[in-house]
């Protein structure tokens, strides 16, 4: 039986153990056919029939009313027959679920598929067994193109400090080339959540990687600002596609109980890959020359596309589950008029009716869609407007983009100008040089993120990492142009920025943990969408801003990234001061304001 059907029948969600015992207990309730009755906390085949009979019931009523007039119900004496072969069938298919997975545990099935029973204990760990299980199959081929993926991020990283050599880019415009991959990244979100949701996740796996191919590939093409803005303009494009892919792929694979596992793969994969990436990109600027590399990367990206389209499997949930996981049922049709919607959902060739009503039928789809992409975007800043009205989560919020803005416009802007320019304003390290300057940074990162998240984060608290690292960051950001007369400071400017690397690891968790623990179930998603909207416009205004500072200054790099660290210390302050002030007023400021409890969808089905 598809595990699927299995999780319909037997109504789960939350997939926690209190959920499990209630769908064993009603099933428990049903009449058995057992002699003895010495066992109570077994089920057997004549039980799991008569639940699946009223199951069947509940979800037949089910699809009539999801489809009003387009479902016909055929009603007659063979259609109860149809009913109890059909929960006959499923009963046997159920059972077997159990015993292959607990084959050899004791169960008595020497008498066949009627003889068999089903513990509690067997019942509720092997649900949880199946729920919590990766399903590794279908994660390996997204993991290895996030894998491909981070590597071409990372190869890019020391090679763009020498594009701006190239084109004779003053640091103000570098900091707007920067910041508009920001801003294209954060006007395609949108539209590329409605687009994923329509036609589905393998599109957009594979289309925003070409978008990527020729944004990246452009770049060592660019011969001017203008030509290098668009690349980078296509390059946040599909981005943003190419990550709302990816995260919606993995939570339709995923159940509550393995979701942060089955993402773990991917993020580890793209922190491989940004490990990796800078030394191997600063290897091929310096072998290869700066066009040719990005002509390779860009081409890795049209390989990963092509990949993708061949090894990926689309995982969308159709827009009528029920009747997708039940479209084989005998006794419930689809009017002839809906024939291609029936095909469809039964995964067969379409029969041509040549029917004008199907052209009708997509329209009113199409119009159905729109209604409910506008009606849940006013439902999402409904639930924007008091979340921003709260005191913690507003706080984190600020402080979240002002260490964006410094971040965007200290290492990914004026870092690379530095390690790059000319004495005495840079330190002139060649491309082999930076890259590994910036592998050392994020494998510092990947090394202690889980380190902080579990000795820091969760011990001490998610405001109190918050402030660690701001302070952390903050404090290298200042010393770091004290440092840049190498070979005799060499130690110490590495140094700090493996304390800047140590910093970052401490913001890593802290933001999304500390929000998560502020709000319900119900309004964690669109608490953590404004957080990350947040960062979002901090990236963007931070490296346009911090590069024209640079320019006011005279091109002094070093003052700039003095100036942001400053920015920083006083975001830090005031936001240990708020800090303060609202575990005066609250008793403590880690105190959680909402509830994580069950929220009203898993309280009862709708």
């Amino acid at each position: 039986m598809d595990r699927a059907r299995l999780y319909e029948y037997l109504e789960l969600q939350s997939f926690s153990p209190d959920e499990m015992n209630l769908a064993f207990r009603t099933i428990s309730t049903f009449s058995s056919l057992r002699l003895t009755h010495d066992q109570d906390d077994v089920i057997d085949k004549t039980q799991i029939q008569a639940f699946l009979v009223d199951r069947l019931a509940q979800i037949q009523n089910q699809i009539v009313n999801d489809n009003q007039n387009n479902v016909h119900i055929q009603d007659t004496d063979f259609t109860e027959e149809q009913r109890l072969e059909y929960a006959q069938q499923d009963a046997e298919r159920f059972l077997q679920v159990f015993v292959n997975h607990s084959r050899g545990s004791g169960n008595n099935n020497e008498n066949g598929p009627a003889g068999i029973t089903v513990s509690k204990d067997q019942f509720v760990q092997t649900l949880t067994e199946m729920a919590t299980a990766v399903d590794m199959k279908r994660m390996w081929p997204i993991t290895a193109s996030i894998l491909l993926v981070g590597t071409s991020v990372g190869v890019v990283l020391p090679a763009m400090p020498f594009v701006v050599e190239a084109l004779q880019l003053t640091p103000g415009q570098y900091g707007t080339v920067v910041s508009a991959f920001a801003l294209s990244k954060m006007a395609s979100n949108i539209p590329s959540a409605i687009l994923v949701e329509r036609h589905g996740r393998k599109p957009y796996l594979t289309y925003s990687l070409v978008l990527i191919a020729f944004g990246v590939g452009g770049i060592g093409f660019a011969g001017s600002f203008g030509e290098l803005y668009l690349c980078r303009l296509l390059t946040g494009a599909g981005v943003a596609a190419l990550t709302t892919a990816s995260q919606l792929m993995v939570t339709d694979v995923s159940t509550p109980l393995n979701r942060a596992t089955t993402m773990s793969p991917i993020v580890s994969a793209f922190a491989a890959g940004t490990a990796l990436g800078p030394a191997l990109g600063g290897t091929m600027v310096d072998q290869v020359g700066l066009q040719n590399t990005f002509a390779m990367v860009g081409a890795s990206y049209l390989g990963v596309a092509i990949l993708n389209s061949i090894i990926l499997k689309e995982t969308k949930p159709p827009k009528q589950p029920l009747l997708h996981l039940f479209h084989d049922l005998p006794w419930v049709k689809l009017p002839l008029t809906n024939q291609k919607q029936q095909d469809k959902i039964s995964n067969v060739a379409p029969v041509d009716n040549n029917n004008s009503n199907n052209e009708n039928n997509r329209s009113q789809t199409e119009k159905d869609d729109s209604t409910s992409l506008a009606t849940a975007a006013k439902d999402a800043l409904a639930q924007w407007i008091p979340l921003f009205h709260n005191d913690q989560i507003r706080s984190v919020m600020i402080m979240n983009g002002f260490y964006w803005f410094a971040l965007s416009g200290s290492q990914m802007t004026l870092l690379p100008l530095i390690l790059t320019s000319p004495a005495p304003t840079g330190l002139e390290m060649s491309a082999g040089a930076v890259g590994q300057i910036y592998m050392s940074m994020s494998l510092v990162q990947v090394l202690s993120n889980p380190l902080m998240a579990r000795y820091l984060v969760d011990r001490i608290g998610k405001a109190a990492a918050i402030s660690g690292g701001c302070t952390v960051i903050a404090a290298s950001m200042i010393s770091l142009p004290l440092w840049t007369n190498p070979p005799e400071n060499w130690p110490i400017f590495v140094g700090t920025l493996g304390f800047w690397a140590l910093g970052s690891s401490m913001l890593s968790t802290a933001p999304l943990a500390y929000i998560s623990d502020k709000v319900t179930e119900d309004k964690r998603a669109q608490a953590i969408a404004m957080l990350r909207t947040s960062g979002d416009v901090g990236f963007l205004l931070g490296a346009s801003c911090t590069g024209g500072f640079a320019d006011l200054l005279g091109g002094s790099l070093d003052l700039a990234m003095q100036s942001s660290g400053g920015l920083l210390s006083a975001a830090t302050f005031w936001f240990i001061v708020r800090q303060k002030l609202l575990w005066n007023t609250n008793g403590s400021a880690e105190s959680t304001t909402g509830t994580t409890g069950t929220s009203t969808r898993d309280k009862k089905r709708h």
